[in-house]
């Protein structure tokens, strides 16, 4: 039998997978369950070992990263091996519905497709997390959080994992000192900088970021996406759309709305369409040969004409 997992959190992924294990396995051990990497092992030798005649009669065997060269592969097992006894389980984050796999096993096995948690019940799923780990947080705190990762589930276990050895109630300065901050934060403390005319704490946070391994090609879709979700906010904002309507419409957290809209009440919609033809500009001379992309960050960021 082949198994279709799909969904955007591998934790919600990695849950189902523990379900199927339970109801498929009469026992789960080494030699009952197997896990790959399909950009690492070969799939017919996947096949190999889940058709592989064992002791035990129910075997399962899941895979990440298939690759979809291996279909005819795929449909070879599907027609010579029916058994209800060896479960193949493949992971996707996502997959459109008319790709010729997702037909594949919608006709010949099982398609679990996993929603991600409703935007308004984050808050409260997080906040569920941090008690079932018994580690205290006030609202504060938890709102910051949930803003910094973004509800990445795996992310938000471990991160709480991190937060529990504290011997008291997490705090905002707790969360703001041990929970690194997404690259959007970051991008913005660059845009921040750059319409309040500090250059230099732009500066320092565009060198932080390639010290992490960021490079300039990478971070000015990242700055330009940034400027169009604080354009859009203050465009909804100026509609008298309320900070949850905003965060509903643009299917984000309502504080990162929050924090968004404040901090860009320093600076026009027109500043923020000016900064977007600059990086148009930059991108385009990049493409073409006619500057390096650091060189070119680095001149949008103090402000310098060459790019």
């Amino acid at each position: 039998m082949v198994v279709l997992l799909i969904s955007k959190q591998s934790e919600l992924i990695n849950i189902q997978i523990e379900k199927l294990k339970k109801a498929k396995l009469d026992e789960i051990n080494e030699f009952t369950y197997a896990f790959y990497d399909g950009n690492f092992v070969a799939f017919q030798d996947v096949l190999d070992e889940l058709e592989t005649v064992s002791f035990f009669n129910k075997r399962m065997v899941t895979i990440k990263n298939f690759d979809k060269k291996d279909i005819p592969l795929l449909k070879k097992h599907l027609k010579d091996n029916d058994s209800e006894d060896a479960t193949l389980v493949l992971t996707f984050n996502e997959l459109d519905k008319k790709d010729e796999l997702y037909h594949l096993i919608k006709n010949n096995g099982q398609i679990i497709e996993i929603n991600d948690v409703d935007k308004k019940d984050e808050y409260k799923v997080v906040k569920k997390m941090f008690e079932s780990k018994e580690v205290k947080i006030d609202e504060e705190a938890l709102n910051e959080f949930l803003n910094r990762v973004d509800f990445d589930l795996t992310l938000i276990k471990n991160e709480i994992l991190k937060l529990k050895v504290l011997e008291h109630k997490v705090s905002l300065e707790d969360v703001k000192n041990l929970v690194s901050r997404k690259i959007d934060d970051n991008v913005f403390d660059i845009l921040d900088g750059i319409l309040k005319e500090d250059y230099e704490k732009s500066l320092q946070t565009y060198n932080d970021l390639v010290k992490r391994g960021y490079k300039a090609s990478n971070l000015i879709p990242i700055i330009a996406s940034s400027l169009r979700f604080i354009y859009q906010i203050k465009y909804l904002a100026s509609k008298n759309n309320s900070n949850d309507e905003i965060a509903n419409i643009l299917k984000v957290h309502p504080y990162r709305v929050k924090v968004n809209l404040k901090n860009s009440y320093s600076y026009s919609k027109d500043d923020i369409m000016a900064l977007l033809d600059e990086l148009f500009n930059i991108d385009y001379n990049i493409k073409t040969g006619k500057i390096s992309d650091d060189q070119a960050l680095t001149l949008f960021i103090l402000r310098r004409e060459g790019y």
